[in-house]
């Protein structure tokens, strides 16, 4: 597990700049599917009943999935996800008085682990075709490209593959942190 630590560690230090603008350009790719759909982000949800925030909230969800599923993320996998949100904001709904906020915590909360895990598997060499894809979208700079197959060569073999695991990883960072 330390070792795990001081690899995530390194990880985010070489490359937090990049990160952090792959979790922005990819947030506002995902918030402008969101505005297609007219969704006024600012709009107060207080006063509004239950039935009307389902709605916009199940709309929103949709236009997240498609985007996430553009870029390669399996449907299962976003649905899974979107079922874990709407349960965790039934106990927090009186907490969120806008969409914008019940979207910013669906993206830091949840979308972040799914973008990170994205590139998890590229560092892996498990999965590029997402990497080709966000560089088409062009939500991931060539240079961050650069950094990860360095950071490949540099610091995965087979002794440390184990500890890119995602289901660990989990564990150590705070994918709300990472926004």
């Amino acid at each position: 597990m330390e070792q795990r630590i001081v690899l995530l560690t390194k990880f985010l230090q070489s490359l937090r700049n990049e990160v952090l603008e792959y979790f922005d350009k990819t947030h506002l790719y995902l918030k402008d599917l969101v505005s297609y759909k007219n969704i006024d982000l600012k709009e107060e949800t207080l006063e509004r009943n239950e039935e009307s925030i389902n709605t916009t909230l199940l709309l929103m969800l949709k236009a997240i999935k498609t985007g996430l599923n553009t870029i390669g993320v399996p449907i299962d996998k976003i649905s899974k996800l979107q079922n874990n949100y709407l349960k965790e904001i039934d106990k927090e709904r009186t907490e969120l008085h806008n969409y914008g906020a019940f979207l910013e915590l669906y993206l830091k909360n949840y979308i972040n682990k799914i973008l990170f895990e994205i590139l998890i598997d590229y560092v892996l060499d498990a999965d590029v075709k997402k990497i080709e894809t966000l560089k088409l979208f062009k939500l991931i700079p060539q240079n961050f490209i650069d950094g990860l197959h360095e950071f490949r060569e540099t610091f995965v073999n087979s002794r440390t593959k184990s500890f890119f695991l995602f289901s660990g990883i989990e564990e150590n960072l705070n994918f709300s942190d990472l926004s």
